[in-house]
């Protein structure tokens, strides 16, 4: 289970599902709530469910949420594909209450190795806080904002801040 997300299974009451599973997915399905969105998480659910009910899942750094329905059989989901929205996250990383992106930041500025998770929830960070609309800016700060969306490392993160510095951007 991610530390960025939370999942809490309801049951709906009525137990074991009582029709046969779908057998196009035998193994599980994967939900894509993402869709075009530019900044998307994979949350993996307990699979199979105990039994029918739905899974809510949210998301501690952006607080989305999602209800998902399972049944307790093969044909149930597996991952979800949600959206990150990056708007009702809290500024600057020192002052973000989740508990998810502060140890993220710190991990990186001590130079310690970052899961593709923690390299994710850096880029959700670091395109918050370009995209704010209290920055006013021109061709570069155009490019910064397209730049974030191609974060996909440490090497990468590093690039970016370095340009971000160099016009006077310090998201750290």
């Amino acid at each position: 289970m991610s530390e960025q997300h939370s999942i809490e299974f309801v049951p709906s009451g009525r137990g074991k599902a009582q029709c046969p599973p779908d057998p196009a997915y035998p193994e599980g399905i994967e939900i894509d709530l993402a869709g075009h969105a530019a900044a998307w998480c994979w949350v993996h659910l307990p699979y199979p469910a105990p039994e029918c009910g739905h899974f809510v899942v949210r998301c501690k750094l952006c607080r989305f949420s999602a209800a998902v329905t399972a049944a307790g059989r093969p044909d149930d989901p597996k991952t979800l594909r949600i959206p990150c929205d990056l708007s009702t996250a809290r500024g600057y990383w020192m002052h973000e209450i989740s508990g998810v992106l502060q140890p993220v930041v710190r991990a990186y500025l001590e130079r310690r190795w970052l899961t593709p998770r923690e390299v994710h929830i850096m880029r959700a960070y670091l395109k918050l806080w370009i995209d704010a609309p209290v920055w006013r800016g021109d061709r570069e700060l155009a490019e910064l904002r397209q730049q974030v969306n191609e974060i996909h490392s440490v090497a990468d993160i590093d690039r970016w801040i370095c340009l971000a510095l160099r016009e006077g951007h310090d998201p750290l």
